[in-house]
């Protein structure tokens, strides 16, 4: 099962940028950008908001799925690609897009990014709860009190 450090280290690999430059993208440093690829640190939302800006897939990171575009819509975007602008204006008719404007970048990601925010606390709800239950684990065994007026009795080897 790949991890959330893993997932942004393959990102990082696919858009064939250096640790340091995803650290700049990122704002953060070097050292903390490979505490994030090793699964030291958990990325936090402000840290995701930048690596969806820098390009790197923010669903895969958080969920290790690929968003899949349908293939109809696939074959939409090839044909308005290679159409001429006449072309392209019909494909807008057809698609009922001619009024549509086109939202600016940070309207379009706005969703996402509270998904990613509350995906990201959630995960560090995770290693809260899965740190206090380790602690627990490893405490000894409570003892049980005498009851009231009882003497203590030492047990000699």
């Amino acid at each position: 099962m790949s991890t959330i450090g893993l997932r942004v280290r393959l990102e990082r690999d696919r858009l064939g940028i250096s640790l340091d430059e995803l650290a700049a993208r990122c704002g953060v440093s070097p050292a903390l950008q490979q505490d994030i690829e090793s699964d030291r640190l958990l990325p936090e939302a402000d840290y995701l908001r930048q690596a969806d800006e820098a390009g790197l897939d923010v669903l895969f990171i958080l969920t290790g799925q690929r968003r899949q575009p349908i293939a109809a819509e696939q074959q939409f975007v090839a044909d308005y690609r290679a159409a001429d602008e006449k072309g392209r204006s019909a494909l807008e008719a057809q698609a009922g897009a001619a009024d549509a404007q086109p939202l600016a970048r940070g309207e379009t990601h706005a969703a996402t990014l509270v998904l990613v925010a509350a995906l990201a606390l959630l995960a560090a709800l995770v290693v809260a709860l899965r740190n206090w239950a380790d602690g627990i684990d490893d405490r000894p065994p409570a003892r049980a009190a005498a009851p009231p007026g009882a003497a203590a009795s030492a047990v000699r080897p």
